[in-house]
């Protein structure tokens, strides 16, 4: 099994590598320019202190009211589309690139892919699902749950990415029932991806802190080795799982 994963790997490394380069590139290239969004607001924002301190240093209280009424009326739609764009726009983004990008790579190595609509469309409910139940484990107190909670939504997201099998109201139960017999199987292999994703977006994060803040943590020959060997397992190990996935 690990050898066939290795072969399925191998046929389709510079697809599958070239896919998962453009998705961390994405990722990057994105933060970059919200970065440089939000410091421009932070300056507008900024230019404003006077007017805030003459408002504040007003005695007459009508004059400060429509002092007040302008400032707030100036910074009101800059605040509004930032507003939209960390909080609305940018999770669509990156959910969409996210979606895109992992539902093709996991797409290649079936060897009988679903059509690419259905596909998509499957994915897109798993995730906008696994996201939405993150974001309510989140609120939970006690660590140890939250933790494992989140793992197990990772796992059942996997799961539905690496079937490849249409995925209806009729069927969600049987395909969780299979995900948590055949756990003992998958689990490993899961948890190990799991881990390697999250080393590439701390990849993420060092080039996104090396570009805008100069923070460098290696040298560039590092990054690069650190980059491929993790992309290379993180591909390695969808392999392992997608054949997993589909022994009788």
């Amino acid at each position: 099994m690990l050898k066939e994963a290795f072969k399925k790997l191998k046929n389709n490394f510079f697809y599958l590598c070239l896919l998962e380069i453009i998705f961390l590139c994405i990722n990057v290239i994105y933060f970059i320019e919200l970065k440089k969004a939000i410091l421009g607001y932070l300056t507008r924002l900024e230019s404003f202190t006077p007017d805030i301190q003459s408002i504040q240093n007003a005695t007459d209280q009508t004059l400060q009211k429509v002092q007040l009424e302008q400032v707030v009326n100036a910074l009101g739609p800059s605040t509004q589309s930032m507003v939209f764009l960390i909080f609305i726009l940018t999770p669509i983004i990156a959910t969409a690139v996210w979606i895109i990008f992992q539902g093709l790579i996991w797409r290649k190595l079936q060897s009988k892919p679903l059509q690419l609509f259905i596909y998509f469309r499957q994915c897109t409910i798993a995730t906008i699902i696994a996201i939405l139940l993150s974001v309510i484990i989140m609120n939970i107190n006690f660590i140890p749950i939250t933790i494992l909670l989140m793992i197990l939504v990772y796992y059942f997201l996997t799961l539905t990415y690496a079937h490849q099998q249409e995925v209806s109201l009729k069927n969600v139960s049987q395909i969780f029932a299979y995900g948590l017999r055949n756990i003992h199987r998958l689990g490993p292999y899961t948890l190990l991806l799991a881990l390697t994703s999250i080393a590439l977006f701390i990849l993420l994060g060092m080039a996104f802190m090396r570009y805008t803040l100069g923070v460098a943590v290696f040298s560039w020959p590092w990054y690069i080795l650190y980059g491929f060997s993790i992309i290379s397992l993180n591909l390695y190990l969808k392999a392992v799982i997608s054949i997993k996935i589909h022994q009788k």
